[in-house]
This record gives C-alpha cells, sequence and structure tokens, in this order.
C-alpha cells in the first residue's frame, strides 16, 4: 500500500513539474506544405516561431496574400503538432465589400486603405472561393481625398451614387469597355479631374456625375449614350469643348450650366436630339456659335439665357 502511495505521489509530482521534462515536436508548414521550422517544446510552455517569414505568391486572380497566422493554438504544448500558415488576399484589409455567392461576385462597399493610386482588384479571394467585382455600391469612396488615379476592371458594369463624390486629388479615372451605367453625382466635385473617357459600352450616365469638376477640360462621351441628364457637366468651368454623339436625345435642365469656359459645342451628324432642357447652357459665357440639329423641337426655358456672345 505504501508502495504504491509513493508511485501516485511521483505521477502526480511529474504532471505538475511538466511531465518529467518530456519535450514534444513542433513543425511549422507553409501553406503548400514545404517545412518552415521545427522545434521541441516542453510540456505546458508556448512554442515560438522563428524562422523566416512564411509567404505565399500571388496567382492569375490574387496579386498578393498576407500571412495572418498559424491553423492552431500553439499555447500550452501536450503533444507533437503541425501547425500551418495561414494567408487571405491582401485585398480584404483594403476594401469592405459584399459577397453574392449565387453568382460568384462582389461589390465594394467602402474603401479603407491607404494608397493614392488604386487598381480596383477584378477579383476577390474569400474562404478559398474566387469572387468578380461587379460594381461600385453607393458613396465607395466619397471623401477619399488623397486618392489621386483610379484604374477600373473590364468586370464592373456600374458605378454607384456618389460613389467618389468629393474625391477633391482624383486626377485621373480609367474606364473599361463593360461598364453600363455611371450613377448620380459619381464624380461630383471631383476638382483635380482634368479628362475622361467614358467607354461605349456606357448607356447611362445620371444626373449630377460630373457636377463641379472645376478642372475638367475635355470627355469623350460614349456612341452609346441616350441621354444627358440634368446637372450632368453642372459648373465644369474649365470644359472648353463637347461633342455631343448623335444618339442623345435629350439634353436636360442644367447640364451645361455656369460652364463659363466652354466656346464649341459639336452635334454629330444624323442628330436625334429632340429636346435642349431648361437652363442647359445657361451662363455659358464663351459658347459663340451652335448650330441646333434639325431634330429639336423643343428648347426650354432660360436654355441660354447668360450666353452673352453666342450669335
Amino acid at each position: 500500500m505504501k508502495k504504491r502511495m509513493i508511485i501516485l505521489l511521483f505521477l502526480l509530482i511529474s504532471t505538475l513539474t511538466g511531465c518529467g521534462g518530456k519535450s514534444y515536436t513542433i513543425t511549422w508548414k507553409n501553406y503548400d506544405g514545404t517545412t518552415l521550422y521545427k522545434d521541441e517544446v516542453d510540456h505546458g510552455e508556448t512554442a515560438v516561431y522563428e524562422g523566416e517569414n512564411p509567404y505565399k505568391e500571388g496567382n492569375e486572380f490574387i496579386d498578393e496574400y498576407t500571412f495572418v497566422g498559424w491553423d492552431i493554438s500553439l499555447d500550452n504544448i501536450s503533444s507533437d503538432k503541425i501547425a500551418t500558415a495561414q494567408f487571405i488576399d491582401s485585398n480584404t484589409l483594403r476594401y469592405e465589400y459584399t459577397l453574392d455567392n449565387e453568382n460568384e461576385t462582389y461589390s465594394i462597399d467602402k474603401y479603407i486603405g491607404k494608397d493614392k493610386e488604386i487598381s480596383l482588384p477584378k477579383y476577390l479571394e474569400v474562404d478559398k472561393n474566387i469572387y468578380t467585382l461587379v460594381k461600385i455600391n453607393q458613396e465607395a469612396f466619397k471623401l477619399c481625398s488623397s486618392i489621386t488615379s483610379v484604374i477600373i476592371p473590364d468586370s464592373v458594369v456600374e458605378i454607384g451614387t456618389w460613389a467618389f463624390n468629393y474625391c477633391t486629388s482624383l486626377k485621373s479615372i480609367k474606364m473599361e469597355e463593360g461598364l453600363v451605367k455611371i450613377g448620380e453625382g459619381a464624380f461630383e466635385y471631383c476638382q483635380s479631374l482634368t479628362s475622361i473617357e467614358i467607354p461605349d459600352s456606357v448607356t447611362t450616365i445620371e444626373g449630377g456625375a460630373f457636377y463641379g469638376c472645376s478642372s475638367l477640360t475635355s470627355i469623350k462621351m460614349p456612341d452609346s449614350l441616350i441621354s444627358i441628364e440634368k446637372n450632368t457637366f453642372k459648373e465644369c468651368s474649365s470644359l472648353n469643348s463637347i461633342e455631343i454623339p448623335n444618339s442623345v436625345k435629350t439634353i436636360g435642365e442644367w447640364a451645361f450650366y455656369n460652364c463659363v469656359s466652354l466656346s464649341t459645342v459639336i452635334f454629330e451628324d444624323d442628330s436625334q436630339l429632340t429636346t435642349i432642357g431648361g437652363y442647359a447652357f445657361e451662363n455659358c459665357y464663351s459658347l459663340t456659335s451652335l448650330k441646333i440639329p434639325k431634330n429639336v423641337t423643343n428648347i426650354d426655358h432660360h436654355a441660354f439665357f447668360g450666353c452673352t456672345v453666342l450669335k
């Protein structure tokens, strides 16, 4: 009996003091199974990684990955363990987003990064699934005053309402074929934007899309555009010329209001334009001549009010 008590006491002491000095092998592996580091760790201790920084190279979909830790806890070690490096798509740290699992697409809700020059990620990887960017949501980049340039991939079909509103340092924006809609006030008060080329795939530019872009001097409008909506280019005070595609049927109210540098407006041959809205060209002080297309049947009040040198 006494001998049994001694053995039990020994076992208890061994447990409390680290299982009699027992140690375990901890192996750290990269995402692809390659061994990064090995160490012997005493029972109950915390395993500490002292190898090189884990790395995962980008691929055809994802440019960059960020290491976020290991797949198991390395505290209070009590057995041999294998820890595997975990990575996430780096862009998931730069954007807030909404996933559409059914269609395998995503939309950007908010930019939370710090880059000044941005190329929006066409693809996003979340939980090993790949999603394609189709929309920039309402106010996603609003008040991002440090951004200077943006490239939008060809997968994007819509730029939402006020998406880049008050991006006051934005100088260039590149849009690709595939874009269909530019929402209301999308680039409102982007006061450093100097020129823009809208792809021919765009059929809708909502009101106020470029309102207050005071440095904008030139813009190429798409051949597929049906209407220039209310306030679209209002107070674009540096805009000096505009060519309006023959597909445009309506120019809305205040569309070019206070475009004080606008001296040339050209309507393409065979213009389908029928309506010029009220105040559309009001206070275009530099406009000297204008040939109104033959199909125009309605010119609303004050459409050319204040155009003092127009002949």
